[in-house]
């Protein structure tokens, strides 16, 4: 992504995060994500539509990231699993298993 271009839509800056555009608006009224209004059409009272920056975007991005790695790596320290799969509940196993044995008693007939 390139700092320098023009500034993103909340639906823009929602799709480079992989979140709702919803999401990106409670960032910005949260003071999380800097943005600005554009001026609004008309002679509405509604305020115009938010546009986020480049550069903004990109460095929440990079913080994103940094606290990912980070992360991964607290969970690595503590001895935690943090790449494997959990295993499947015992109860769960059963339930797998008896179905395997319906499944297979049936198709034998």
């Amino acid at each position: 992504m390139n700092a320098d271009g023009p500034p993103l839509s909340c639906r823009e800056v929602a799709e480079a995060l992989g979140v709702s555009a919803r999401f990106v608006q409670k960032l910005v009224h949260a003071g999380a994500l800097e943005a600005f209004r554009l001026p609004s059409a008309g002679a509405t009272d509604r305020p115009g539509r938010l546009r986020i920056p480049r550069s903004r975007v990109i460095a929440m991005l990079a913080r994103r990231r940094i606290a990912n790695v980070a992360n991964v790596a607290n969970r690595a320290n503590a001895g935690k699993q943090t790449l494997d799969i959990a295993p499947a509940p015992a109860a769960s196993l059963r339930r797998r298993e008896k179905r395997c044995a319906k499944t297979s008693t049936s198709s034998s007939r």
